[in-house]
């Protein structure tokens, strides 16, 4: 009886462990079956989380190489998306250096075409056309004449449009010294 009554003090306080001087049946059992005795195996909610522990802690490792692995292989598409993008980009730079090539030297022409235009014409007809195009556009035309015709085709303008572009004229030189 002195043995049993420290097993039926722990059920009764729901200690889980047993102390070791359990009952000998209890351990004769435990020898000849292979399995512990009834009251020190787990319970099958216990058993499945402890079950469920150990595989956590067996494959940790691995799903950590997989999160680094599916990582990995994102940041190189994203590398290789990236890399095709600056190739787009540098193409695309390629062709509007180009077209601004292109169109820099039909400005220039085009440019050396209108001015001979405007300076051979009459003065009046000038500054009349003049004052109806864009300031700024004028202002560069007149400065690429000669002095003598853009300051009389100034002349023939209205005062307050030939002030203005006289301010534009003025404003391009003090760029071009600075």
């Amino acid at each position: 009886m002195s043995l049993r009554f420290p097993l039926l003090l722990s059920l009764a306080i729901g200690i889980a462990t047993v102390p070791a001087y359990a009952a000998d049946g209890d351990a004769e059992s435990a020898k000849t079956t292979g399995r512990l005795p009834q009251h020190l195996q787990l319970s099958k909610e216990e058993a499945i989380v402890s079950d469920e522990a150990a595989y956590c802690d067996a494959i940790v490792d691995q799903a950590r190489e997989m999160r680094y692995s599916a990582r990995e292989e994102e940041l190189q598409t994203m590398q290789s998306e990236l890399e095709r993008g600056l190739e787009l980009m540098e193409r695309k730079k390629t062709e509007f250096e180009k077209w601004v090539q292109r169109r820099e030297e039909f400005a220039t022409r085009a440019s050396e075409a209108l001015i001979a235009i405007y300076e051979r014409m009459r003065p009046d007809a000038a500054a009349e056309r003049l004052m109806i195009v864009d300031p700024m556009l004028a202002s560069s035309i007149l400065l690429k004449m000669p002095p003598a015709k853009s300051g009389t085709i100034l002349n023939e303008m209205e005062a307050k449009k030939a002030a203005g572009i006289t301010a534009i004229m003025a404003a391009s030189a003090d760029r071009g010294n600075g």
